[in-house]
């Protein structure tokens, strides 16, 4: 799904930026530029409605409130298994506290 996000954008607006490209005014910049600031205006308007990570918050020690998240993730008539989730997010690899690039 995120691929299909990411590649429909791009295609969209590249369509914009062909359409308005060839206009000799200031919206042949103005709108590709206005154009990128609406998928974070949206993020940052909505981001206190997103819930918070389960597995986040298992690794924290916070086991109620990571069941309320998968319960408000997966929605109020979904029959899941909480504990069973709880479980798997507990025996995950970790994360990578760091990471090496090397160039050569």
């Amino acid at each position: 799904m995120t691929n299909f996000a990411m590649l429909s954008s791009i295609v969209i607006f590249s369509c914009i930026t062909y359409a308005v490209g060839s206009t000799p005014s200031a919206s042949a910049y103005r709108i590709p530029i206005a154009c990128q600031w609406v998928i974070p205006s949206l993020v940052v308007l909505t981001i206190t409605l997103w819930p918070e990570s389960p597995i986040w918050l298992v690794r924290k020690g916070r086991r109620v409130a990571a069941i309320r998240s998968i319960r408000r993730l997966y929605g109020p008539n979904k029959k899941v298994n909480e504990e069973a989730l709880l479980q798997g997010y507990l025996y995950r690899r970790p994360f990578p506290r760091t990471i090496h690039v090397d160039f050569l």
